[in-house]
């Protein structure tokens, strides 16, 4: 049987996770070194574990207990940069050729840090120096004694960080971006399917994060923040919109100091399918009322874009294509695309209140779908999205392109 130990990176320095046990409790929880303290993340965690929020139970289950209990060695702050290696601990412990183990008696040790999604794809944290250089004497002294040493990282930015902070020679770098390619590299047979799963009844959870359990049946029960746009003294009739072209923005195109354009590692073009959101913030960025969004999407191959903005108030607008871009285009594969751009999102998103989670929601294909799509989703109105589609979104887009879909989202929180 093959002993691993998982580590989850922390600036602390590396937390071991010593155990994990199925339980009949009223929801899962992490200890602290096996004894009767409770960590502040347990109600993070049970969300990542329960069904509808979480994705432990839908993966690995049915189990005859509701909940688990976590051993962890050390404190863990909050954040979601502990679900790659919680879920990665879980993978051990439910195959039969593998058990999670102390350093002293593993044969791989695994240092992990990376949010999962709903739909398993592993999403970039911060930090990544600061957690490397509080476990270099661990590194070192797991070297020292003849492991198999990993690094596992989100890719893309998060493992250009990692290549920087001068690991010791024998550390294997492995980034990521999605869950499969971690157990495959481990030879974890149960490899967990890949596709979203539209079929489930989810319960409540929290928004945002956790976008996928909610995207699966309905859209239209999250709660999500309303976005105003500025205009430059225009404004649009029966638009919730406002546009605002005072100040001209960067093309894509074009490399700036604060938002230079990146090209990504050309193997992606190997893999499957893929999109990525992400924020130049943190890894759940909070933003003020006032502040413009900005965030970046990458695909890996060439691809037409459908993007969603998911409001506090229940609404749901299209952000991408609407009738204000001059042109609507294929993305080309392996550009980093921020928004805004004046290539082909030149607006602005102030955010108003009230205060709450928001989430972007951004759907590729590599065919154009458009003339499969009901009306209302086909770019032509800045309106808000009849509930009747915008709780129906994801299985539309299914139905329109099959296996040829690529899902993701970027969550963020507004306050005052």
């Amino acid at each position: 049987m093959k002993r691993i130990a998982v580590y989850v990176a922390t600036t602390g320095g590396p937390v071991l996770i010593q155990r994990i046990t199925p339980e009949y409790a009223p929801q899962s929880m992490i200890c602290l070194g096996r004894s009767s303290e409770v960590l502040p993340i347990s109600g993070d965690y049970d969300d990542f574990v329960k069904l509808g929020s979480g994705i432990i139970m839908r993966e690995f289950g049915p189990f005859e207990e509701n909940a688990f209990r976590l051993d962890a060695s050390g404190p863990i702050g909050t954040g979601r940069s502990w679900q790659l290696g919680v879920f990665t601990a879980h993978s051990v412990e439910q195959n039969e050729s593998s058990a999670l183990s102390t350093p002293d008696e593993a044969d791989v040790v695994l240092w992990m840090t990376g949010m999962v999604d709903y739909d398993l794809h592993i999403k970039p944290v911060d930090h990544i120096a600061e957690k490397a250089n509080a476990a270099q004497a661990e590194f070192a002294r797991w070297l020292k004694d003849n492991k198999r040493v990993y690094a596992v990282v989100p890719k893309g930015n998060n493992h250009k960080e990692l290549l920087s902070s001068h690991l010791p020679d024998g550390v294997q770098i492995l980034p990521a971006n999605r869950i499969k390619e971690v157990l495959n590299t481990l030879n974890l047979i149960n490899t967990p399917p890949e596709t979203l799963q539209i079929n489930e009844s989810p319960k409540p959870g929290r928004p945002g994060w956790a976008l996928f359990a909610v995207v699966a049946v309905a859209f239209a029960v999250i709660l999500f923040n309303l976005q105003d746009f500025e205009s430059d003294n225009t404004s649009i009739a029966q638009a919730p919109l406002n546009i605002n072209t005072e100040i001209p923005l960067p093309a894509p195109t074009i490399s700036t100091e604060e938002e230079p354009l990146e090209i990504l590692e050309p193997e992606k073009n190997t893999e499957e399918l893929s999109i990525e959101l992400y924020s130049k913030h943190d890894d759940e960025p909070v933003f003020n009322f006032g502040d413009h969004l900005e965030f970046t999407i990458e695909i890996n191959r060439d691809s037409w874009l459908n993007c969603f903005y998911f409001q506090a108030d229940g609404t749901v607008l299209q952000l991408y294509p609407n009738p204000y871009v001059d042109e609507v285009f294929r993305f080309e594969a392996n550009v980093a695309y921020h928004v805004p751009s004046e290539d082909f999102f030149p607006f602005k998103i102030r955010l108003a209140p009230p205060a709450g989670e928001e989430v972007i929601a951004c759907f590729a294909t590599e065919e154009d779908i458009t003339p499969h799509l009901p009306d209302p989703l086909k770019g032509e109105t800045t309106g808000p999205l009849p509930p009747v589609i915008a709780a129906d979104i994801a299985r539309i887009f299914h139905s329109a392109a099959g296996d040829n879909l690529a899902i993701d989202e970027f969550a963020f929180t507004v306050e005052p």
